[in-house]
């Protein structure tokens, strides 16, 4: 019996490194925005605050996405573990209540 047990976890990290881009892309857009707030005209400043509100809230959505990604990457890399000990350890009490009934 194989007791060999694998999660693919590498899209899950691919998946988690575009949402860090992401989060890259929105930095910047809040950080040109603060710019061009600054040089900008005054009377529009609360068109600006609510667009560098949005931003920062993009910018906060895709870092808790990569965030949640990687965590699950890591939670099934230890689900995989835990669950081939677990099937080993159950494997090798059936194997012994086997030998047991053998006559």
């Amino acid at each position: 019996m194989d007791n060999s047990f694998y999660f693919d976890t590498r899209s899950l990290l691919e998946h988690a490194s575009r949402l860090c881009e992401s989060q890259r892309t929105a930095q910047r857009l809040h950080e040109a925005l603060k710019l061009t707030k600054n040089s900008g005209d005054p009377s529009l400043t609360s068109g600006y605050d609510a667009a560098l509100d949005s931003a920062e809230k993009l910018r906060m959505y895709f870092e808790k996405m990569a965030e949640a990604f990687e965590n699950a990457a890591e939670d099934a890399a230890k689900l995989v573990s835990e669950l081939g000990v677990s099937i080993g350890d159950s494997s090798g009490q059936l194997r012994g209540l086997n030998d047991r009934m053998q006559v």
